[in-house]
């Protein structure tokens, strides 16, 4: 993998912006204003963001009536399930939900499909199995909002349907007896980038306040932010707003007091008290999350969050673990195959590549996406059946979901977003299937313009990287998607030793006159630093512990000679 040889770097704010900001650093007040957040009313909201801008009542179009259903629900015993999603978003969202209405007391269950048994979404004959079970209410999380055809299903067998869900309504909403989503047209909340997790939050706080006593709401409120941060994050929602708030207390509880089953998956990821960031949700606990979902039971991750005991959940944690392994295992097995694939298709590649092979269903979206950045093109991949299921992923700037309609009369279904699509298409189309794809992108990735350089935030001093700076930083956190951690540039630092760790990473020892630091090369074991040069350097800074050892360390992203 190639590092970055160009970058700039932003000018330094004037004092008086910096002033403005009221804040007690230059270099926080320099990243906040950064952040377009040029008043201290502004840099305040953003750096401690009020845990009030959560949705209630009637700022969510329908909340209000889903909580009024659910009294009745209460009221009279009925027998209520919560019909999740397979990925973290909706696993995390429906495990707080169910444990909000079990506060309240209703006699409430999850259910978390199975991604080949079942499919995405709403599946008619699981409705039907929960009403002939006595079921009288089923409440969605992350999904239901396009089932229209599944909801009359529901209604027919003497189901309520409550819909939460995040993803664009269609233009026919389901008949359902409500629907909470933010991104419906008649929505009154202003926000609309909830995950499903932040959607699900929203219900179930009102239901807390509802029906569960004020002594007993402090914790169980805890645990519903830090399920939720958890779904947010996984989810790639923008750390704004909302979604901050969340997230902030969400973190705030994973490193003070986390739940049984949060403790142990951080345990297993490596990840000691304090030091929870949305990294370690993005890098480490999503994706063992996932693994049940992709090529096991998804369930077997909602026991493990809904855990009340250490016991419990270390157990479950050892099963996901296991599960995890296998998932890297199959994946690299996969990516090998696939690459062979590509390869045979000769030194000049189509403007977007279709792969049709004996792939598991849950690793097609992770195995697009690598080779779509590898190649550097669209690319779906398709498991061979009688009608093959794909995934889709894109490049930066390429409209994934545009490209996949252009194929929509050849298509069994289809959806999905700018940047990633599913669909399933029947075997004797795909050939038809490949070059209307592939013309649809050759199309879409004309003129796309390639990303412009990064831009780091500030110029750091050697001497300045410092575990104190850490500190600073983190009052930024969570950093993610919509607030990206910050860029340094760091000059004249001369390279006193590099090597490669773990095959194709690079270890560094970076000297100064005033200063010795650690950095770390990401997959640049074929173009990280040289020894013995002097080099600028664009990098974030990371907090570094090893055992008792803290430190600030580099995170290398692109490298010069000085």
């Amino acid at each position: 993998m190639s590092m970055l040889r160009e970058w700039s770097v932003r000018k330094r704010a004037p004092t008086t912006a910096l002033d403005l900001a009221g804040l007690d650093h230059p270099l926080l007040a320099q990243l906040v204003l950064n952040r377009d957040h040029a008043t201290a009313a502004a840099a305040t909201a953003f750096l401690v963001p009020a845990h009030d801008a959560m949705p209630t009542g009637p700022c969510l179009a329908d909340l209000p009536r889903a909580v009024d259903r659910v009294a009745r629900a209460i009221d009279r015993a009925e027998r209520v399930i919560v019909y999740g999603d397979y990925d973290a978003d909706g696993l995390s969202g429906a495990t707080l939900l169910g444990i909000a209405l079990r506060a309240a007391g209703a006699d409430a269950c999850v259910f978390i499909p199975h991604r080949d048994r079942d499919g995405y979404g709403l599946n008619a004959a699981q409705l039907e199995r929960l009403a002939g079970e006595g079921v009288g209410l089923v409440v969605t999380v992350d999904c239901g909002v396009s089932g229209v055809t599944e909801v009359d299903a529901a209604t027919a067998v003497g189901l309520d349907v409550v819909v939460t869900d995040h993803h664009e309504p269609p233009t026919i909403l389901p008949a359902a007896f409500a629907i909470v989503n933010p991104r419906r047209a008649d929505c009154p909340f202003e926000f609309k980038q909830l995950a499903g997790a932040g959607v699900a939050l929203a219900v179930a706080l009102a239901i807390v306040e509802r029906f569960v006593a004020e002594p007993q709401r402090p914790g169980l409120v805890d645990r519903l932010y830090e399920l939720a941060a958890l779904g947010t994050v996984a989810d790639i929602m923008p750390l704004v707003g909302p979604n901050r708030a969340i997230v902030r207390r969400g973190l705030a509880v994973m490193n003070a007091r986390p739940s049984p089953g949060i403790r142990a998956l951080l345990e297993r990821a490596g990840v000691g008290p304090g030091e929870v960031t949305a990294e370690t949700i993005g890098f480490k606990l999503a994706p063992r999350l996932n693994a049940p979902g992709r090529i096991a039971e998804a369930m077997l991750s909602h026991e493990l969050l809904a855990a009340d005991t250490r016991d419990e959940a270390d157990a479950l944690a050892e099963r996901i673990e296991a599960v995890n392994g296998t998932r890297r295992t199959l994946l690299d097995e996969h990516i090998g195959r696939a690459r062979a694939a590509v390869a045979e298709l000769g030194p000049e590649l189509p403007a977007a590549l279709v792969l049709c092979g004996d792939y598991n269903s849950g690793l097609l979206g992770l195995l697009a996406a690598r080779l779509a950045e590898e190649a550097g093109r669209p690319v779906a991949v398709l498991n061979e059946a009688d009608v093959c299921r794909g995934s889709v992923r894109g490049i930066p700037g390429f409209d994934t979901i545009a490209a996949v309609r252009a194929c929509h009369d050849l298509l069994d279904r289809y959806g999905g977003h700018h940047g990633a699509a599913g669909l399933s298409v029947a075997r004797a189309r795909l050939a038809d299937f490949e070059s209307t794809f592939v013309a649809a992108s050759e199309a879409g990735m004309r003129g796309l313009l390639a990303p412009p350089p990064p831009v780091a935030d500030a110029r750091l001093k050697p001497e300045t990287i410092t575990w104190q700076l850490t500190d600073l930083l983190a009052r930024l956190e969570p950093c993610g998607a919509g607030n990206v951690a910050p860029l340094f540039e760091t000059r004249g630092l001369y390279v006193e030793d590099a090597r490669v760790v773990g095959a194709k990473h690079v270890k560094l020892t970076l000297t100064a006159p005033q200063a010795r630091l650690s950095g770390i090369a990401f997959n640049a074991a074929d173009d990280g630093p040289p020894n013995g040069q002097h080099i600028d350097v664009l990098h974030r800074v990371r907090r570094n512990v090893w055992k008792d050892r803290r430190s600030a360390e580099l995170e290398v992203i692109g490298w010069r000679l000085a």
